[in-house]
């Protein structure tokens, strides 16, 4: 059956439980629902716009059927209402066809078929009559029934609003089946903790007849949340009276769910930025204020072990004989002994160490790791670590270790810290290690002998047979560095040629030449070997090359590890040997004993005549007097006066930019 134009039908059946079920497995066949209440008082609570027909037994109990009339056509007076009477009564057929009855059957003459023919007819008339067109609402029905948001209208004139009709989409949204579902207010939906702010605001709008949009955590049947947004509205009758609220939801559980977790990342990348702006500036007032390489690191390690989430942290160095990487500065929880927190490159275990992996790989490693206690008794346990190694412009001072007794720690945002945390101490430990050769008393003095032509000044001394000297290096405003050498016994040209094709070199002048020599300009392009020794704390202070090799003299600090760096040589130039080691000692030089060095280098004419021409005004611009005037007035011709004040000039520049030191020891 159905109606014509396919759409199927919600029947309201009023009867005895004994035959309620027998008719509505009848009716079942052509009709959507069949909703069945036994007694006249439920009828009021199971109408709804969604019922299409009341089918009603005769005579119910305490002959009440005149009652459930009068209830639907007060309800809908145009509504299909069918009396289903099990015994012949003309006086209650004439009654009730008086009052508004669509059809009166005597269930002795009727089956279910003709039951159900009979409200589908009257339904036809119904829609044809007082509704739509039945194509139309049958396009509302399925359009409500079939929508892919839950839609649930509540009786506005039951008390607490119970509901009354739900589509497809609300049943499958919550689980429960639409016979769990009407009756109720929708409220059965929430749990303890939903919220309250969104609850009050749905039933402050439904008591001012208002309409309210709310997200609120609501369960399924069975018992999973989802977070469901709830657009509540009002629908009024003819005369402006509120009879309905429906109710439009959706499950929008994901994208509440990305918001939360957007929420949460960005408090916790707050917090993060305020652990990590904490950490830094503790960092740096570190290095700000260390006076040494052990300040440093001590200070670093405690800082660390004491930040949330880490326990432990240890500083070690690399001695490069032994191939080890000893700790020199720990702190934290006693995850481990102090024998047990170093580790030999060479150990073939040493492939899944991360502190071995971070010296060997310049770049920070994590691991997983198994420890014990610190002493007997104590078992193993699981932390993950992470090893940074402390590198700048190439040179590593150690490596720094940090471990934690959480899982997933060292993400990309912890890696982003602890590395610009081993940047900034490995900073602070160079710029440390470079004051040393300035400030240092005890310094250390080695000469190293090269063969690699891949250092640039044995290269051009190769291809031009000239003898490379150094004079002086200096630092430009673009902190490019430039060195100055002398070339002798080779075309100056051809220098400044094989200067040019190193890559070493960005730039080449030639500043003056004579016979027997020629003074170049060299700027570096960027890292060369002068840089690097500079950065481990070594001043350059001479250096020869000839076609055979060269040779280099280096100061360092006395506790510099010369060793160490002696190894990095070889590696980096095969066929590099050292040759000669001293101590010096050098004492501080007083404002006294400059001058008096200075006057001690200067002949008795030297000091007159600059003397002379500094007090007449002659280095002052413009010049209140020349050369002619001063060596008249000193009764020498001009060229001697201008020899004597060359020279004067000369031993003066030298003792501003070079520094002699008195040998002490000597080990050859």
């Amino acid at each position: 059956m159905g109606t014509q134009d396919g759409s199927r039908l919600c029947v309201l059946y009023v009867g005895r439980e004994e035959t309620a079920d027998a008719v509505a497995t009848a009716l079942k066949r052509d009709v959507e629902a069949v909703r069945v209440v036994t007694t006249e008082t439920d009828v009021s609570a199971a109408l709804s716009p969604a019922i299409d027909c009341v089918i009603t037994e005769a005579p119910l109990a305490d002959d009440e059927t005149e009652t459930v009339v009068q209830t639907v056509n007060e309800f809908d007076q145009h509504l299909p209402l069918i009396v289903y009477s099990h015994g012949a009564s003309e006086a209650l057929a004439s009654h009730v066809t008086a009052i508004g009855v669509t059809k009166y059957r005597l269930a002795a003459e009727t089956d279910a078929e003709e039951l159900a023919a009979d409200a589908l007819a009257a339904v036809r008339a119904y829609r044809t009559r007082f509704e739509t067109p039945t194509d139309e609402l049958s396009l509302k029905e399925r359009a409500m029934n079939e929508a892919p948001v839950g839609i649930a209208i509540s009786d506005a004139t039951q008390p607490d609003n119970p509901l009354s009709y739900v589509n497809d989409s609300f049943v499958e949204m919550t689980g429960y089946t639409e016979s769990e579902i009407l009756g109720r207010n929708c409220r059965f939906l929430q749990g303890d903790d939903s919220d309250q702010a969104a609850v009050t605001a749905m039933r402050e709008a439904i008591a001012a007849e208002e309409e309210v949009v709310v997200e609120v955590k609501n369960y399924r049947k069975n018992g999973e949340m989802f977070w469901n947004r709830v657009n509540i509205a009002p629908i009024r009758d003819s005369d402006g009276e509120v009879r309905y609220f429906v109710g439009f939801q959706n499950d929008v559980t994901a994208r509440k769910e990305a918001e939360l977790a957007l929420a949460r990342e960005r408090e916790h990348l707050a917090a993060l930025l305020d652990r990590v702006q904490g950490l830094v500036q503790d960092v740096t007032q570190t290095l700000v204020r260390s006076v040494n390489r052990e300040e440093i690191e001590e200070t670093v390690c405690k800082q660390l072990a004491s930040a949330d989430p880490y326990v432990y942290a240890w500083v070690g160095e690399v001695d490069v004989g032994t191939d080890e990487v000893a700790p020199t500065q720990w702190s934290g929880e006693a995850l481990v002994s102090v024998g047990d927190i170093g580790v030999d490159l060479n150990d073939p275990a040493a492939a899944n160490n991360p502190t071995a992996r971070a010296v060997k790989t310049g770049t920070m490693q994590t691991a997983r790791v198994g420890v014990r206690g610190f002493g007997r008794g104590y078992p193993t346990r699981v932390t993950e670590v992470a090893a940074i190694p402390l590198v700048y412009d190439d040179v590593t001072y150690g490596v720094l270790t940090v471990c934690t007794d959480r899982d997933g720690v060292f993400n990309n945002r912890e890696r982003v810290i602890l590395e610009s945390v081993g940047r900034a101490v490995a900073s602070g430990i160079n710029s440390l290690e470079s004051k040393k050769i300035i400030t240092a008393d005890n310094i250390v003095e080695i000469e190293l002998e090269f063969e690699s032509r891949a250092l640039f000044f044995v290269d051009i001394a190769a291809k031009t047979g000239a003898e490379l000297e150094f004079k002086q290096a200096m630092y430009q405003p673009d902190d490019s560095l430039v060195l100055f050498f002398t070339a002798s016994g080779a075309d100056p040209e051809a220098v400044a040629e094989a200067a040019t094709e190193c890559r070493e070199i960005a730039a080449v002048q030639l500043v003056a030449s004579d016979d027997d020599e020629s003074l170049f300009e060299l700027t570096l392009a960027g890292e060369s070997i002068v840089t690097d020794l500079a950065n481990y704390g070594a001043k350059t202070q001479e250096i020869t090359a000839y076609d055979a090799g060269g040779r280099m003299k280096i100061e360092l600090p006395q506790e510099a590890n010369v060793r160490q760096l002696v190894e990095l040589m070889k590696q980096e130039y095969p066929g590099t040997e050292l040759v000669s080691y001293h101590e010096h000692h050098r004492r501080p030089t007083t404002k006294q004993e400059f001058v008096g060095s200075l006057k001690e280098r200067l002949t008795e004419r030297q000091l007159s005549t600059l003397q002379r021409a500094y007090v007449a005004g002659f280095f002052d611009w413009p010049r209140p007097v020349n050369g002619d005037d001063l060596a008249t007035a000193m009764g020498v011709s001009r060229s001697t006066f201008h020899e004597h004040l060359r020279a004067a000039e000369r031993k003066l520049c030298a003792e501003l930019f070079e520094r002699p030191t008195e040998p002490r020891l000597v080990r050859e």
